[in-house]
């Protein structure tokens, strides 16, 4: 395999690594969380708890009350609102659709409280 086509081979292996949903899960996992000191990675083991043979660590982990964490959390709570206000649904209709409709009910009041829509 000559260099130029083993390079591409390399991105287009990159490109597809998270392009099933549980490997995005696991992607996740394994950035963004180690504990509270720098030393204490929480390696993800994807055989677990039958074989620690595959598990994975990465220095970079981010800590699970880290920057990124917080700001990925606000980023998608806002969205959720989003879509509850507009849609008139949310995650809580997985549950119960007559508590779904009062979580929208309280969401769309509270946001025409302060004057967002």
């Amino acid at each position: 395999m000559n260099p130029a086509t083993h390079q591409l081979a390399s991105w287009t292996l990159a490109a597809r690594f998270g392009e099933t949903p549980t490997e995005r899960i696991w992607i996740t996992i394994v950035v963004g969380s180690h504990g509270p000191t720098p030393d204490d990675l929480w390696p993800i083991g994807y055989l677990a708890p039958f074989s620690e043979a595959h598990s994975i660590a990465w220095q970079g982990q981010w800590p699970l009350n880290g920057w990124p964490n917080i700001l990925i959390t606000l980023a998608l709570l806002a969205w959720t609102f989003r879509v509850a206000i507009r849609r008139g649904i949310s995650p809580v209709s997985l549950c119960s659709a007559r508590l779904d409709a009062e979580v929208v009910a309280t969401v769309r009041r509270l946001w025409d409280r302060v004057g967002i829509r």
